[in-house]
């Protein structure tokens, strides 16, 4: 009842046409739909005919919904439009056929049938008193109170009379595989077997007790089951074969009277397999698959092979065939089920822990002890196995190790055991790592100090070794250096130097699994493509164990449960080629792991067999995997609902225009699985569809006024998105100046205006050519005037430029004669003191007398002038200006544009560090350092202590679901959020408010 259940004694259940489940209580009916329960009574459903159900149908055809029967016997249609009331009908005469519910009326015992399309439809008035369901003939049979027994099939009409027998009143009928049939009478037990005619009476057995209800029976490969056979024993389940009637045992019966019946014992799953209940076990085509220890009342199974049972007192419980198996913790098995070592030996499994190595057999679940000692590796060698723990001994026959004398270390821990494609063995150990080649000696030296705990060998010669806490070692496989060729650590891109696995794919690249960093990839070359830790979205910052399963899905083990990815997508992400995480599927306590927390730490913590199991070691035992079992999930379609919250919207889904805000929750029936269930979203017009991951809440602000469609469709993690999507229809209302009609009157007004410009316009156009024509010609009259007085301006400056000419050739011929007796003395005499200063002079006369002839004859103008001086600014250089890098880191603080950018992110859970970073225009490293310097805590610390004081400032400010608040500040879920407040404020966030309500009142 926790969990949303109105009653714990739920008397039937059902599955829809849509896979919703259906539990009929003595308080309403339920519906579940993987996520959440709704519960239909008398008070949120008026029509209701009362509260206390006692079956619940699949209803027939494509009308969707239930079929009900109240206690009274009372039968009734719930669906989406609400409950319809159809007829009366005794209890355990009622029975799903062809697309019909067949039931048989109380008081007149007519036989009915009600589908959606025709209704109810009455067949033969004889007094029916028997029905039931042939589904290995197909066929209903029906019995009545003079003994006739009938059947229909779906091409039938009416009721065809299958044969009469001289008895009483017939209370239950059951058929077998070979067209075997039971009748039950109210005092006898009719077995029919078939011949040439027919059916011939094969035993006929007397009842010690009038039967006074009608009886469920079924075929099993025991005999006839009776659900609720009346003896001296009581009410309950009894076996009969041939003249034999057998009570089967049901516990917690208080007296002889006391009802112990299964309500339904036999169920058809949706691939046709046959399950029976006889009350405490149920079976499957003969098999038992589950024994219980209470009486199971009613059970069914839905399309992902899950098995829900009602019991009295217990609500219901969810049996499922789980992709996950636990061995080894019950008694007798593993002395201690704390193991660390896992490894294939032929057919078995080696465990090893602490204490001791086992020994187990997958086909027969045997386990077999072979040593009582502590085990970390196991290595298969010449005479036996080598054992690996506190030093190494040579396992010979179970129970008597052989220590190794030679052994360098011999009291150290020893890791790992390897031998390479040359035969050599090697030893990781706290001692560093040694080697022996062959079967000679080891070695005595290390060949490296580090310890060494896993190991890998690739096709280019390299061997590869992870050790804790100096990175990864790279030897090559010819022997011939002591030192490693390279040291792959932090420096070279490795997020972490602890490491605790290794995995070689198939291109050449190898996955690093590390102790508290993720998950990294090297290239072929053993260069590191990229890194990927829990910031990212992975599931765990541990990576144990990683094995790759036929499908190509990577499985990681784990400190917090085991997981899985495809390996195409992980590698795309960590090469840089995509930029969307890749979807990792988590399985934890829900899908049959005893504890989540996974060991490892030594060189084989995990393997796989030839059957294409997954074995891992486990706080609680040896885990085993099946990962067909987990596609089976992934096979399933969804079925998308949506919920509107908002309290203002009206019946027709209208938003009023002051309320413009949509609220939807988001719902995938989804009985398997629920909380690997991914949504996204798009609205009418867009071509991007946006993704919300797991969250089940939108939250829509400021719509734009008009009629919208939003489209959201749903899947499980790693499966392609479905193209049909679940479609919601709203309307957003218009404020006064959104309206459209005041957008066709401002539009039609502006065209007005628009044709009165083009009519001004046009005037205007028509007097400014008039005008133009007229300075036209103007400008001719002008310009022939000008080419005029150009004639003549020409003519004088011909004139006067031959003019200055003529003098200059003149001044200069007798400057020369004047001058030329001075210029060529070269004595200096008192007289002529100042000779140099004349002839200088002398000098630049004569060139200046020379430019001016130069100048007259160029005939060059101003207009030359005018462009060289144009031509020589442009050609200097511009000036520029030095775009500064300064943000204004003066004038604003770090923090604030850190709060700044995660509050404008507050509602996207994937902001993260590196965003945050290139937001702010910094690396993530300067980001680290400069937060650390003024806060002393992280990037990531920070970005979850704002969102958090954003949640309790709207957790005090505001009545909003904690849910809701959860995801609107960017946490991935309710649970999260609740552990860091809880963490923060002492107490849950319901608890907090709670106490702030009490405090203010």
């Amino acid at each position: 009842m926790d969990e949303g259940l109105p009653a714990e004694n739920v008397s039937g259940l059902a599955l829809d046409r849509s896979n919703q489940l259906w539990l009929a209580t003595y308080d309403g009916l339920v519906r579940y739909q993987g996520f959440d329960f709704q519960h239909f009574n008398r008070a949120n459903t008026p029509e209701l005919a009362g509260n206390r159900f006692a079956r619940v149908f699949s209803a027939p055809g494509d009308v969707g919904g239930v079929m009900v029967q109240l206690e009274d016997g009372r039968i009734g249609h719930l669906g989406e439009n609400g409950y319809q009331v159809l007829s009366a009908a005794d209890l355990d005469r009622a029975v799903p056929f062809n697309d019909k519910l067949w039931f048989i009326c109380s008081g007149r015992r007519l036989l009915r049938s009600w589908d959606p399309d025709s209704g109810i439809s009455t067949y033969d008035a004889a007094p029916f008193s028997a029905i039931a369901t042939d589904h290995y003939g197909e066929r209903l049979l029906i019995g009545t109170a003079d003994g006739r027994v009938f059947e229909l099939t779906d091409a039938d009409d009416q009721p065809r009379l299958l044969l009469h027998i001289d008895s009483d009143r017939l209370v239950g009928l059951a058929s077998g595989p070979e067209a075997e049939l039971l009748v039950v009478a109210a005092q006898s037990l009719l077995q029919f077997g078939p011949s040439d005619g027919g059916l011939t009476l094969v035993h006929r057995l007397d009842l010690d007790q009038l039967q006074p209800r009608p009886i469920r029976a079924a075929w099993t490969e025991r005999g006839w089951l009776l659900a609720n056979l009346f003896s001296s024993t009581g009410f309950g389940p009894h076996m009969v074969s041939g003249s034999l009637v057998t009570p089967l045992p049901v516990p917690h019966a208080t007296s002889p009277t006391a009802d112990r019946s299964p309500v339904r014992i036999e169920w058809i799953d949706s691939v046709g397999r046959r399950w029976i209940n006889d009350g405490l076990n149920l079976w499957r085509d003969g098999l038992l698959k589950y024994r219980a220890e209470e009486r199971i009342v009613d059970f069914v199974v839905d399309p992902f092979d899950q098995i829900w049972l009602a019991q009295p007192r217990s609500g219901v419980r969810l049996l499922k065939q789980t992709a996950i198996e636990m061995h080894g913790a019950s008694p007798g098995e593993l002395a201690d089920p704390n193991i660390t070592f896992v490894s294939t030996l032929d057919d078995a499994i080696l465990v090893g822990s602490w204490v001791e190595l086992a020994q187990f057999e997958p086909a027969t679940g045997r386990w077999t002890r072979l040593l009582d000692r502590a085990i970390r590796d196991v290595l298969p060698d010449s005479t036996g196995l080598l054992i690996a723990g506190h030093g190494l001994c040579l396992l010979e026959q179970p129970g008597s190790c052989r220590p190794i004398d030679d052994f360098p270390v011999p009291t150290d821990e020893v890791l790992l055991l390897h031998r390479d494609l040359e035969g050599v063995v090697w030893a990781g150990t706290d001692a560093g790592l040694f080697r022996r080649a062959g079967d000679s000696s080891w070695q005595q030296q290390a060949v490296h100090s580090a310890t060494v705990r896993t190991a890998l060998e690739d096709d280019a010669g390299r061997l590869i070794f992870g050790t804790n806490g100096h990175g990864l070692l790279v030897y090559r496989r010819d022997h011939g250096s002591t030192s490693p060729d390279r040291v792959i650590g932090l420096e070279q891109g490795l997020s972490s130097e602890f490491v605790r696995s290794l995995l070689h794919l198939d291109d050449g690249s190898v996955l690093v699994g590390t102790e508290d960093a993720g998950i990294c990839l090297l290239d072929s070359g053993l260069n590191v493509d990229g890194c990927i830790s829990q910031t990212a979205g992975l599931p765990h910052h541990s990576a144990h164990y990683l094995i790759l399963d036929d499908d190509n899905r990577l499985w990681v083990n784990t400190n917090g449960g085991i997981y899985w990815v495809d390996v195409d997508a992980l590698q795309a992400f960590l090469r840089g080629s995509v930029s969307i995480t890749p979807d990792f599927y988590r399985l934890g306590q829900r899908h049959g792991l005893t504890s989540i927390e996974g060991n490892g730490g030594v060189y084989r913590a995990g393997a796989r067999t030839a059957d294409g199991r997954i074995w891992f070691p486990n706080q609680m035992g040896l885990v085993s995997i099946r990962p067909l079992v987990g596609r089976s999930v992934e096979q399933q379609s969804l079925a998308t609902q949506l919920r509107v919250l908002n309290p203002a919207a009206d019946e027709s889904l209208h938003l009023s225009r002051h309320a413009r805000h949509l609220e939807v929750e988001l719902t995938a029936i989804a009985l398997a699985e629920p909380e690997n269930v991914q949504f996204r979203y798009r609205f009418s017009g867009e071509e991007a569809w946006n993704e919300v991951g797991h969250r089940r809440n939108l939250n829509f602000r400021d719509l734009k006024p008009g009629r919208h469609t939003l489209e959201v469709s749903s899947r499980y993690v790693n499966t392609p998105w479905p193209d049909a999507a679940q479609t919601l229809s709203f309307s957003a209302g218009y404020r006064l100046h959104e309206h459209p009609l005041l957008h066709g009157f401002g539009a039609f007004a502006g065209l007005l205006l628009m044709f009165a410009f083009w009519r001004v316009g046009q005037l205007r156009e028509r007097r400014l050519e008039e005008e133009i024509q007229d300075r036209s010609r103007r400008l001719t009259i002008a310009t022939e005037q000008v080419s005029s007085l150009s004639d003549a301006f020409r003519k004088v400056d011909i004139q006067h430029r031959t003019a200055l000419q003529a003098v200059s050739r003149e001044l200069k011929s007798a400057l020369s004669a004047a001058m030329e007796p001075l210029m060529q003395q070269t004595k200096r005499t008192k007289k002529l003191r100042n000779l140099d200063v004349v002839q200088a002079r002398t000098r630049t006369l004569e060139a200046m007398l020379e430019q001016v002839g130069t100048f007259t004859d160029s005939g060059q103008g101003s207009e030359e002038v005018a462009d060289n001086a144009a031509l020589t600014q442009s050609e200097q250089p511009e000036a520029r200006i030095a775009q500064g890098d300064d943000r204004g880191s003066d004038e604003v603080s770090l923090l604030a544009q850190i709060r700044l950018e995660v509050l404008l992110h507050l509602a996207d859970p994937d902001f993260s560090v590196d965003r945050l970073a290139h937001r702010l225009g910094m690396s993530r490293s300067v980001l680290y350092r400069q937060i650390k310097e003024f806060t002393q805590s992280s990037p990531a610390e920070l970005i979850r202590e704002i969102r958090l004081e954003e949640a309790i400032n709207q957790l005090r400010e505001t009545d909003h679901q904690v849910s809701c608040i959860a995801y609107a500040t960017g946490f991935r879920s309710v649970s999260a959020f609740s552990r860091v407040f809880n963490r923060k404020m002492g107490m849950s966030p319901r608890q907090w408010r709670q106490q702030l309500a009490e405090q203010g009142s």
